[in-house]
């Protein structure tokens, strides 16, 4: 079971590779 550090490690993680696939998405 994880820790609390690590799911907050691991949900951070997801929040910036999702937050990159968007900026890499955008046109402009």
């Amino acid at each position: 079971m994880l820790s609390q550090a690590e799911a907050e490690l691991l949900r951070s993680f997801r929040l910036l590779r999702q937050t990159i696939q968007q900026f890499l998405m955008d046109p402009t």
